[in-house]
């Protein structure tokens, strides 16, 4: 299925990232999220794990650790995890 022009379509992929410098170094973890915009004529199938792994591997480059230091996580958990540590 094509995405036409009369909508718009937002992903984002969160993550849980352990030891970035960014965050505090190793031991630490902090939280990170890539949203992008699907252009019209896009594929609901150029949504997938292969696009995902791409992502997490662009993101830990950002981040200067490897891809293994990124886990993958729900909007809901980012949302509760992220918040919680903006109280500490």
């Amino acid at each position: 299925m094509s995405f036409s022009s009369n909508f718009e379509v937002k992903a984002t992929l969160y993550f849980r990232v352990h030891d970035a410098d960014l965050y505090g170094g190793p031991g630490t973890v902090g939280f990170a999220k890539q949203s992008f915009e699907l252009i019209p004529g896009a594929k609901l199938e150029d949504l997938n794990d292969i696009m995902a792994v791409d992502c997490k591997s662009s993101m830990a480059a950002m981040l200067n650790v490897p891809p293994e230091k990124l886990e993958f996580m729900t909007a809901e958990e980012y949302e509760r995890e992220s918040e919680d540590e903006d109280d500490e």
